[in-house]
């Protein structure tokens, strides 16, 4: 609806000067973690346990892209949080394609 992923552009300004001052290449992988159904919009519902709930199931990792979580650390970014609903759901879904450590960073709460 947005026109734009805006937690895609965070996470390039992130990497742009990560790889910048350390002489790395970390990458963006926007296709591994796929939303895979449509959900009522969270800033819609105000109770947490709904928000939980309309969330479960919804996302994936795509089965060609697994081998770019297993065993990997993850940083998952957002660009908000009021509840951890999506996130929660986001890191179970990484968990369950085998990643090993993911750390949360969003940007406002």
């Amino acid at each position: 609806e947005r026109g734009y992923n805006q937690t895609a552009l965070i996470c390039r300004a992130l990497i742009k000067i990560h790889n910048l001052r350390n002489g790395t290449d970390w990458q963006l992988n926007e296709k591994v973690l796929i939303k895979n159904k449509e959900t009522e919009h969270q800033a819609r519902i105000k109770d947490r346990a709904l928000r939980l709930k309309n969330l479960t199931n919804s996302f994936t990792v795509l089965d060609n892209q697994k081998h770019l979580i297993k065993n990997r650390n993850i940083i998952l970014i957002d660009d908000i949080t009021t509840t951890g609903a999506t996130l929660a759901e986001a890191r179970k879904t990484l968990k369950q394609a085998g990643a090993k450590k993911i750390i949360a960073f969003t940007v406002a709460h």
